[in-house]
């Protein structure tokens, strides 16, 4: 009885892991998210946030996908992160962030913490200039 229990858990696990890669490797991602996957690196680091266990510490900022195709994301910061983020956009609290879907663009965050999660290679073009 355990032993089917924790097959099927780890069949469910692996079909959503499946079609989550399944997806980042299909060609609407690959023509929607052209300009933020350059290269091997950015894929590895988006197939290695899929993989990993989710981690629910800190403070939740909800990134927000407003154009076709539509999606939202959680991405939990540090309080260093948090930090960060007030101070790099002159705010006193998180809640200045919650007026929601396209409000603020994830670019405009600090790149060295949480763009960096919601846009691959996002933190190089922004080091380069570009």
């Amino acid at each position: 009885m355990l032993i089917a229990q924790y097959r099927r858990a780890l069949q469910a696990k692996s079909s959503v892991i499946g079609r989550t890669l399944t997806a980042l490797f299909s060609d609407q991602v690959e023509k929607q998210w052209a300009s933020y996957l350059d290269g091997l690196a950015d894929r590895v680091t988006v197939a290695r946030a899929i993989l990993a266990e989710p981690t629910f510490r800190g403070t939740k900022l909800d990134v927000w996908r407003t154009i076709s195709p539509q999606l939202s994301a959680p991405i939990w910061l540090s309080s260093e992160e948090v930090t960060a983020v007030l101070t790099h956009l002159r705010f006193t609290t998180m809640d200045h962030l919650g007026y929601g879907a396209g409000w603020r663009s994830a670019d405009e965050l600090p790149a060295h913490s949480s763009c960096r999660r919601s846009c691959p290679g996002s933190s190089r073009r922004s080091s380069e200039g570009t």
